[in-house]
C-alpha cells in the first residue's frame, strides 16, 4: 500500500526539480541578457554624451581663447594659438564623424545635425575674428564677436544641451523598456514558482508527512532564488557606478594625452635642431682633440730631441689641416644658430623688416631639414638673387613651411619620390612666388576647395584641414596679396602667389 504513494511522491519530487532547473535557467539567461542589455545602454549612451560633452567644452575651449586673444591683444599670441585652434578642429571633426557613425534615433540625429550646422556657423564667425586679429584689428574682431559670435555660441550651446537632453530622453526610455522585460521576466518566473509550491501543497497534503522535508527544501530552494535575484540586481547597481568611475577616468586620461602629445611634438622639434647642430659641433671636437695627440706628439718628440724636419712640416700640415676643419664646423654651426635663432625671432614676434628672400627661404627649408631628411622628395630654391622686399618674416615663414609640409604630405605616396621648388621673382611693384610639385595632383572636385577651413582629404591621418586656410589668410590679410592653384589629377600643383615688394606695416 505505501509503494504507490512513494512512486507520487518521488514523481512529485522529480517534476518540482524539473520546474526548479526549468526556472533556475530562465532566471539566469534573463538575468545575463538583462545584465548585457543594461550595460550595452550604458556603454552607448555614455559614449555618445561623452562625444557631444567633448564637442560642447571644444566650443567652449575655442571661446575662450578667441576671447583671451581679444582682450590681450597679443599678435604673437594669435599664431601661438593658432596651433591649438587646429588641435580642437581635429578633435572636433573626429567626433563628430564617431557620433555620426554611431546608431542614433531620428530625434538625436536631428537634433545633433542641427548643432553641426550651429558649429559650423559659428566657426565661421571665429576663424573672421582670428582673421581681423592677425591684422591686428582687435577692436574689429572683439565687435564682431560680440555681435556675432556670442549669439552663435549660445545657440550652439542650447543646441548642445538639447541633443544631451535628447540622448538622456533616449537612455530613460530604453532604461524603462529594459525594467519591463525584467519585470516580465521575474513575473513569469514567480507565476512558475508559485505553480510549483501549489504542486508542492497538493503533494503534501495528499501523501505522508514525510513530504514536509520536501516541502521545506522547496521553500528554502525559492528563498535561494530570491537571494539570487536580489544579488544580481546589486550587481548591475555595482557595475553601473563602476562604469561611471570608468568614464571619469577616461576623460582625465583622454586630457593627459593630450598634453603629452604637446609636449611630444615639442620635444621633436628641439630633437630636430639638436641633431643638425650636433654634427658640426661633433666634426668640431673630433678635430681639436686629434689636434691635441698631434701638439702632445710633437712635444714629446721635441723634448727628447728627435723632431726631424720632415716631422715637423708633416705636423704643421695636420695642424693647419684641423684648425681649418674646426673654424668650418664652427663657422657651419654658428651658421646654423644663427639661422634658427632668426626663425625662432620672426614666429615669437610680429616684427616687419628687410629680408634677402632667397636666404631666407634657405633658412626656413633648413628649419624644416628634420622633416626632409627622410623623405625621399627634393624640395629645391629657386628663389631670384638678391630679391629684398619689405614684409613680415613671420609669415613668409609659415607659408613657405606650409605649402612644403601640404605637398609632401598629400602630393606623393609613401616613399614616392618627387620634387618641390619654390620659385620667386620681382614683378614690377610685386613679388610673384610660386610652390610647384610634380605629385599626385588635385581631383577636380576637391580644387575649389583646398582653400576651405576644415577640408581635408586626410582626416585621421594627420591632416586638419587648417594647412592652406592658414596660409590664404596670411596672404590675403598680413601681405595683402592674392593666391591661385592650379592642378589636375597625376599633373602635379602650383600654387601662385603675388603680394606687394613694400608692404606697409599695419
Amino acid at each position: 500500500m505505501l509503494s504507490r504513494p512513494r512512486n507520487l511522491i518521488a514523481m512529485g519530487f522529480g517534476a518540482m526539480l524539473l520546474l526548479l532547473a526549468i526556472i533556475t535557467v530562465l532566471a539566469l539567461v534573463n538575468m545575463s541578457a538583462m545584465r548585457e542589455r543594461v550595460a550595452g545602454i550604458v556603454k552607448v549612451q555614455n559614449v555618445k554624451s561623452d562625444l557631444v560633452a567633448g564637442m560642447r567644452n571644444i566650443a567652449r575651449e575655442r571661446s575662450l581663447i578667441l576671447y583671451q586673444l581679444v582682450l590681450s591683444r597679443d599678435p604673437f599670441a594669435v599664431e601661438e594659438h593658432t596651433r591649438h585652434l587646429s588641435d580642437l578642429a581635429v578633435r572636433f571633426l573626429q567626433s563628430r564623424d564617431r557620433m555620426l557613425a554611431m546608431r542614433l534615433t531620428a530625434r538625436e540625429r536631428q537634433l545633433f545635425e542641427a548643432a553641426l550646422e550651429r558649429a559650423y556657423a559659428s566657426t565661421r564667425v571665429q576663424l573672421e575674428a582670428v582673421r581681423l586679429m592677425q591684422e591686428e584689428r582687435f577692436d574689429a574682431a572683439n565687435q564682431l564677436l560680440g555681435s556675432r559670435g556670442i549669439p552663435a555660441q549660445n545657440r550652439l550651446l542650447a543646441q548642445y544641451d538639447a541633443v544631451l537632453d535628447a540622448l538622456r530622453q533616449s537612455a530613460r526610455a530604453e532604461m524603462e523598456r529594459a525594467d519591463a522585460t525584467y519585470r516580465g521576466a521575474i513575473t513569469s518566473i514567480l507565476v512558475l514558482a508559485g505553480v510549483l509550491i501549489a504542486v508542492g501543497l497538493l503533494i503534501s497534503v495528499w501523501v505522508t508527512r514525510r513530504t514536509d522535508r520536501t516541502d521545506r527544501q522547496l521553500r528554502e530552494l525559492n528563498a535561494t532564488l530570491e537571494e539570487r535575484v536580489t544579488e544580481r540586481t546589486r550587481d548591475l547597481s555595482e557595475a553601473n557606478r563602476h562604469l561611471e568611475g570608468t568614464v571619469a577616468t577616461l576623460r582625465e586620461a583622454q586630457k593627459q594625452l593630450v598634453q603629452a602629445e604637446k609636449m611630444a611634438a615639442l620635444g621633436s622639434l628641439v630633437a630636430g635642431i639638436s641633431h643638425e647642430i650636433n654634427t658640426p659641433l661633433g666634426v668640431s671636437l673630433t678635430a681639436a682633440t686629434q689636434l691635441e695627440h698631434l701638439v702632445g706628439e710633437a712635444r714629446a718628440s721635441f723634448n727628447a730631441d728627435a723632431l726631424s724636419r720632415s716631422a715637423f712640416n708633416r705636423f704643421l700640415a695636420e695642424v693647419s689641416e684641423g684648425a681649418a676643419l674646426v673654424a668650418r664646423n664652427n663657422e657651419r654651426a654658428a651658421e646654423l644658430i644663427r639661422g634658427f635663432k632668426q626663425i625662432a625671432v620672426d614666429q615669437s614676434s610680429d616684427e616687419w623688416r628687410e629680408i634677402d628672400l632667397r636666404d631666407y627661404v634657405d633658412e626656413t627649408l633648413a628649419s624644416l631639414r628634420p622633416r626632409l631628411r627622410n623623405s625621399p622628395v627634393e624640395v629645391s630654391n629657386a628663389v631670384e638673387a638678391g630679391l629684398t622686399l619689405y614684409t613680415h618674416p613671420g609669415a613668409i615663414y609659415q607659408i613657405v613651411s606650409n605649402l612644403v609640409l601640404n605637398a609632401l604630405s598629400h602630393a606623393y605616396a609613401e616613399g614616392q619620390a618627387g620634387r618641390v621648388e619654390i620659385a620667386a621673382r620681382r614683378d614690377g611693384d610685386e613679388v610673384a612666388l610660386e610652390c610647384r610639385d610634380d605629385g599626385g595632383g588635385i581631383a577636380p572636385e576637391h580644387l575649389g576647395r583646398v582653400f576651405e577651413p576644415f577640408f581635408t582629404t586626410r582626416l585621421g591621418q594627420g591632416g586638419s584641414g587648417l594647412g592652406l586656410s592658414i596660409v590664404y589668410n596670411l596672404v590675403t590679410g598680413t601681405l595683402r596679396g592674392r593666391i591661385e592653384v592650379d592642378s589636375a589629377p597625376d599633373a602635379g600643383t602650383r600654387f601662385r602667389i603675388r603680394f606687394p615688394v613694400q608692404v606697409p606695416a599695419p
